[in-house]
């Protein structure tokens, strides 16, 4: 009876070692900020995932992207309507805080970006689906060393652009495709 005291007192032991060492490191991982992002989404929490977002970083990276146009990042974005939207009055939201049609993460996907997710160094980049289109999400540290949203792309599959009310399309208004037909 002493025997399977001691082993047992011995098995709690460590488990509570090995669960306290896992509340403490868990936070500190991507994963865990990957989960923080989904919940978020589900609750429609957008105050706390503004908190996960490192807007600077979000927008250097989407700057440089589309500078260089680094594997597509501003493809599927109209800057065009985009500029009009903003000026008359229009309303540019993100995928993450759209009321209309809010992303959601459901389980399946949320393995599969955790189980694709790609670590180099500093940085850990994420892939899921967001309305059949990829979307690569990339987490960095923060200065206070947790793990926050740096970038997003593509960008396109990100925004959405809601002209103002009863705002027509201008005339002579063309989209580059149109445009490319025009001169060819």
């Amino acid at each position: 009876m002493k025997r399977g005291f001691l082993v047992g007192a011995a098995l709690g032991a460590a488990t509570a070692i090995a669960l306290g060492i896992a509340l403490a490191v868990l936070p500190a991982t991507p994963t865990w900020t990957f989960w923080e992002i989904k919940q978020a989404l589900d609750q429609r929490e957008y105050d706390r995932l503004r908190e996960l977002i490192d807007f600077k970083s979000v927008a250097a990276n989407a700057v440089s992207d589309v500078a260089s146009n680094a594997s597509g990042a501003s493809e599927g974005v109209d800057f065009g309507r985009l500029a009009r939207a903003l000026i008359n009055g229009g309303k540019v939201t993100t995928v993450f805080n759209d009321p209309d049609h809010p992303v959601h993460l459901n389980w399946r996907q949320f393995v599969a970006a955790w189980w694709g997710m790609e670590r180099d160094g500093p940085s850990a980049r994420l892939r899921f689906d967001v309305d059949g289109q990829p979307v690569t999400l990339t987490l960095g540290r923060a200065g206070d060393s947790r793990w926050r949203i740096v970038g997003l792309a593509p960008l396109g599959a990100l925004l959405r652009v809601k002209d103002p009310p009863g705002e027509a399309k201008p005339p002579g208004d063309v989209s580059r495709a149109q445009r490319a037909s025009l001169v060819a």
